[in-house]
């Protein structure tokens, strides 16, 4: 049995009319929407709607975009030439979502109905003020053995959904990629709006490369040029698959107050290079320049890393420091 990475994006998904209500799934003032995914394993035959799944996993919701990418990353279970099939249905939030903090859809309703890792035919029930907007489902071996481990697959509405899958390098790996990043002289921004990175993993197929969306920061006010986040945790098999030379990208965006985002710049880098970045001792020298997609200073400032380091679960520890002084006594 081994255990594979599910990463799943949409491109241009279109307004329809599936899923209850009849009224399509834009609001009536066409805003973007705000999506999430239910993963599911199929376990039974049937049209595509009528299929029996087994709930996996529900995705964060990703606001005000018709091509969302959902940092929620599924591992499951897999047996080679077993003919598994897994169903990816994108929902629309109905809802609106909060400015503050990332939204993950996990409705305490659903566990108290046993709707959670239970059969159901059809897609989901459980949620409430959401509407489905399409699916698909797809064969996990025929996803693992395409040119670029990856399908892609146009929807009964329009636009394409992207389902990339990898097998775990290591699946008992705890290790924890432990980052801390602060801005300099960021663009002055509305104080309504926020920023926030994101972390891209790069994936090359024998046809061609493709980036991945695999950790989305909390937001921090845009009301300084010098935002600072807090210490995160990261799993590193969610980063890089366990390869700590694997080429990332660190994306710097904005988003005003309805959710609305806008590319500011990127860094290309990897965990060796973070971790190497803090070993130096001034901000500059552990500052990376945000540049734009043409690879030219994107001429809004810099991000400094204060903390990079791997750790297993024996060294979880708030600094490194505390590690040294546990051993010394």
């Amino acid at each position: 049995m081994m255990k594979v990475h599910v990463y799943l994006k949409a491109e241009n998904l279109q307004p329809g009319a599936s899923g209850g209500g009849g009224g399509g799934w834009f609001s009536a003032s066409k805003k973007a929407p705000n999506t999430f995914v239910d993963v599911s394993a199929v376990t039974g035959v049937g049209s595509v709607l009528g299929i029996k799944r087994r709930r996996l996993c529900v995705t964060e919701v990703v606001t005000q975009t018709s091509s969302p990418e959902w940092t929620t990353i599924p591992m499951i279970d897999f047996k080679p030439r077993s003919e598994q099939r897994i169903a990816i249905d994108i929902f629309q939030k109905l809802t609106k979502p909060s400015k503050n903090i990332p939204i993950i859809v996990e409705h305490k309703e659903s566990h108290e109905k046993g709707y959670h890792g239970k059969e159901h035919r059809g897609t989901a029930t459980d949620f409430k003020d959401a509407q489905h907007v399409t699916g698909v489902v797809v064969s996990v071996d025929e996803v693992l053995s395409s040119p670029n481990a990856t399908i892609v697959q146009e929807t009964n509405t329009g636009g394409k959904v992207y389902v990339h899958m990898e097998i775990s390098s290591d699946p008992d790996d705890q290790s924890q990629f432990v980052f801390q990043l602060r801005g300099v002289n960021f663009p002055k921004r509305k104080p309504t709006d926020f920023f926030q990175f994101e972390i891209l993993c790069k994936y090359t197929g024998q046809t061609e490369e493709q980036l991945y969306l695999v950790y989305r920061s909390p937001k921090e006010k845009a009301n300084t040029p010098d935002p600072l986040w807090e210490m995160e945790y990261i799993p590193v098999a969610t980063l890089c698959n366990q390869d700590l030379n694997r080429d990332l990208l660190l994306r710097l965006v904005s988003v005003d107050g309805t959710g609305r985002r806008a590319l500011l710049g990127f860094v290309p880098t990897n965990i060796h290079a973070l971790e190497a970045a803090v070993s130096h001792h001034t901000d500059v020298s552990r500052g990376f320049t945000l540049v734009d997609k043409n690879g030219n200073d994107a001429n809004v400032g810099q991000v400094v890393v204060l903390r990079a380091d791997v750790q297993t679960p024996m060294r979880l520890d708030p600094s490194p420091s505390s590690l040294m002084l546990t051993q010394a006594s």
